[in-house]
């Protein structure tokens, strides 16, 4: 048990699966004894793949605190690299391969920069060690927004699906994007006809619809929950199941 917080480090991507799953083919139970001894030598730096203020740098940040109070554990530092849909993160994360000192969090960026022909690494150029949350995006829009409800904007959406526009965080084609493009086919619409904006990180993404500089922002709901139980953005939906999941999170502020 005492090993376990040094096998379990709570982040998504370790550097260095190609190395690894070359030794892994050759010897398989020789290295899994040896990961499994593993302890940081040196300052572990979580490379973040967005700017400030996003999911995963808030998991980067959490999890820099929680290992930094593991007795013994070294220094660890947090690395935002925001930039090209998350792919100056994963290019630096790769070029360090087989170094368990660098580690990162990632999102659904890494499949889908390689699914687009955007990059040439995939998952399979690195080892992923746990998933640390499953979010949904939420719809939002300023408190003032002439869209007032789900039903305007998909309204919107179906008469001209380029007279409202979006902004998401980090990358095309990532969870956020797909999500903007299976609304607007649910209206009728061509997704191929979306105005769409991608910002470094959610909270720009959110700052950006709450200033009025776009319609809707497509976001994670910890971007949201403050504003909304202070009554400053307005929601207009989750793409989740059951749009109660966060309402013991708002305060019973209900959600359109």
């Amino acid at each position: 048990m005492r090993r376990m917080p040094w096998m379990l480090l709570p982040v998504l991507t370790i550097a260095g699966a190609a190395q690894l799953a070359h030794a892994h083919n050759h010897n398989h139970n020789h290295n899994h004894t040896q990961a499994s001894r593993w302890k940081p030598s040196r300052n572990v730096e979580v490379v973040v793949q967005s700017a400030t203020g996003g999911s995963s740098d808030r998991s980067a940040r959490v999890t820099q605190k929680l290992l930094t109070a593991l007795p013994g554990f070294p220094s660890v530092s947090v690395n935002n690299k925001p930039g090209a849909g998350g792919l100056l993160s994963l290019h630096y994360l790769n070029q360090h391969a087989g170094d368990a000192h660098f580690i990162a969090t990632l999102s659904t960026t890494a499949l889908t920069n390689h699914l687009l022909g955007l990059s040439p690494l995939s998952y399979r150029h690195f080892t992923p060690l746990c998933i640390l949350l499953r979010e949904y995006p939420v719809f939002v829009t300023r408190i003032d927004s002439p869209i007032g409800n789900a039903r305007d904007l998909v309204e919107r959406l179906r008469k001209d699906p380029s007279s409202v526009s979006f902004a998401y965080a980090t990358a095309r084609g990532n969870h956020n994007h797909v999500m903007i493009g299976l609304l607007i086919q649910a209206a009728g619409g061509d997704p191929r006809k979306a105005k769409a904006i991608v910002y470094n990180a959610g909270g720009e993404a959110t700052t950006a619809a709450l200033g009025g500089h776009v319609d809707v922002g497509v976001v994670a709901p910890a971007n949201v929950i403050p504003l909304l139980a202070a009554g400053k953005i307005r929601v207009l939906g989750i793409a989740a199941p059951n749009g109660s999941r966060m309402s013991s999170a708002t305060h019973g502020r209900k959600i359109s």
